[in-house]
């Protein structure tokens, strides 16, 4: 027969014993804890590498999408205004730059989730679909700038500054040959480190 009064006087005694505890040392009892403990490796903060953007409100808008008739050996293309205030930087960007910037970002962060731009410019350049493009192009722009850590890409500044578009294909050619994935822990970028 269960001794009913002995098993609740077991159970109160742990629970007071608990109860006197402090808390650290109820959750690192015996021996694992202590020969367990893992060293962390510190990792890059965005305090460590600022750009004009971080630690700033900004807000980024995309207008005046203009369509550029190609010429003879070209194609036309849609070219979108780019502007970013207060630091007042504004620049002319076509589709290809915005899924470009998301592949970089992508490649250059890769614990951090960059929000979806596709990058093909519509089929038709009717005014209604180069509109909804601007609105969309403003979203994912809106998504990095609510990101510390993607404000620290070089890359993304210079996609918000540079105006000149020789500089930009340079620009470009550059962060395709030289922004690589991390490799190792210390090379990531987080906002505390």
């Amino acid at each position: 027969m269960l001794d009913v009064p002995a098993i609740a006087s077991f159970f109160m005694s742990k629970k007071e014993e608990v109860k006197n505890q402090k808390p650290n040392e109820f959750f690192n009892r015996g021996p694992r804890s202590q020969a367990h403990q893992r060293a962390y490796s510190a990792t890059i903060s965005a305090q460590d590498k600022p750009t004009p953007l971080n630690f700033k409100k900004i807000a980024v808008t995309v207008t005046d999408g203009l369509v550029k008739e190609g010429g003879l050996f070209a194609a036309s293309y849609i070219s979108y205004r780019v502007i970013t205030d207060p630091l007042r930087y504004d620049v002319r960007r076509r589709d290809s730059d915005f899924g470009l910037l998301r592949k970089i970002l992508a490649r250059q962060f890769p614990n951090i989730v960059v929000a979806p731009c596709s990058g093909v410019p519509p089929v038709k350049n009717v005014p209604k679909l180069i509109e909804k493009r601007e609105r969309y192009y403003s979203r994912f722009i809106q998504a990095i700038v609510r990101s510390e850590e993607l404000k620290t890409s070089q890359f993304f500044l210079d996609f918000l500054y540079e105006q000149d578009a020789k500089n930009w294909a340079k620009i470009i050619k550059d962060a395709n040959e030289k922004i690589k994935t991390p490799k190792s822990l210390e090379e990531y970028t987080t906002v505390n480190g």
